[in-house]
């Protein structure tokens, strides 16, 4: 492989992780799906790029099961505080909480972009993106 010529060029990474997670939604609140029990399960796609000297001490950009347990977290916290915002507000302040999330436990982490996708069904979905 010749790696000199790609030291000439940009270089990234890229992390994709995808699963699912249930929030609770306050009544007569817009949200992400219809729900007849206060709670909508959503499915989230996650892709982060970032830079090519972004890894820790164990070649990580992030720990990407430990941010399915985040979510799972986020998602149990609606419990106790229902949201009560449109799905476009939730994927974009969820979005900027991942960020932070990532940040908080990577900071050499130079994050690119991040796009977050969250679909509470196949037929509809919202999505945040952000670039440098």
């Amino acid at each position: 492989m010749n790696t000199k010529a790609m030291s000439k060029g940009k270089a990234s990474m890229t992390l994709n992780r995808k699963g699912s997670f249930t929030i609770h939604v306050a009544d007569n609140a817009p949200h992400c799906g219809i729900t007849s029990n206060g709670t909508v399960g959503l499915n989230y796609d996650l892709t982060v790029v970032c830079g090519k000297d972004s890894l820790d001490s164990r070649g990580f950009l992030f720990n990407q099961a430990e941010f399915d347990a985040w979510l799972q977290r986020v998602g149990n916290a609606t419990a106790i505080a229902p949201v009560k915002v449109s799905c476009e507000v939730y994927t974009r302040e969820l979005a900027r909480l991942a960020f932070r999330q990532i940040k908080k436990e990577n900071p050499r982490c130079d994050v690119l972009s991040i796009r977050l996708t969250l679909a509470p069904s196949a037929l509809a979905s919202m999505t945040f993106e952000w670039s440098k």
